[in-house]
């Protein structure tokens, strides 16, 4: 029943059907489970940011969807690397957060050509992941931030229409001081595209130019 609602590849149904009801059960619906769950997750992150609710309805969304149009056997297939996926993810995790972190003066052992050469690598991967995620865990602080902008356009907007001068130096200052707190805590700080999507965004609120979120 569950093959036929989950419209499982009848080849991939054979695939296991000689090895015994668990490895049909943990290779057909579990672990395809958690590869889509991993999936789910990384997406809903970068969309949704840290709204549980919306997480969750985001994530029973996207299965029913991938159920419903039958890419269900995709990750079926996937799933018996989904171990190894598990692994490269942690890596990168742990090279662009963790690894690269020594300082160094001049000479000592192990930091020579070889040790900027990983320090380059893990740069270059913490850029590669800031293009996904550039806020991380202060997804938060960068939607307060992003509130407080489209606040001030529509302040100033209203003033333009209005004839008027506004007074929004407090707010202003507020975000300001706000982004340069987050600039000293995500990854990559003050290099990092987020942060400076916010500062030309405000930038633009302050003229009367809309945001380009």
């Amino acid at each position: 029943m569950l093959v036929d609602i989950l419209k499982i590849n009848q080849n991939l149904v054979y695939e296991y059907s000689s090895q015994g009801t668990l490895y049909q059960l943990f290779y057909l619906f579990f672990f395809p489970t958690l590869v889509i769950v991993i999936f789910v997750w990384i997406l809903s992150n970068k969309i949704m940011g840290q709204h549980k609710g919306l997480r969750a309805v985001l994530a029973i969304g996207v299965y029913a969807f991938i159920v419903l149009q039958g890419y269900y056997s995709w990750f079926v297939m996937l799933s018996k690397f989904w171990f190894f996926m598990l692994l490269f993810l942690g890596f990168i995790y742990f090279l662009t957060y963790r690894g690269g972190g020594g300082g160094g003066g001049g000479g000592g052992g192990g930091h020579g050509p070889a040790h900027g050469k990983v320090l380059g690598m893990n740069l270059s991967l913490g850029r590669i992941f800031d293009q996904i995620n550039p806020f991380g865990e202060y997804k938060n602080e960068a939607d307060m931030i992003e509130a407080n902008i489209s606040f001030i356009y529509q302040k100033v907007m209203e003033d333009k229409k209005l004839g008027r001068a506004g007074h929004y130096e407090d707010i202003i200052n507020e975000t300001h001081k706000t982004i340069d707190e987050l600039t000293r805590k995500v990854s990559l700080g003050r290099k990092n595209p987020g942060i400076n999507k916010l500062k030309e965004n405000l930038r633009r609120a302050m003229k009367g130019e809309e945001p380009k979120w």
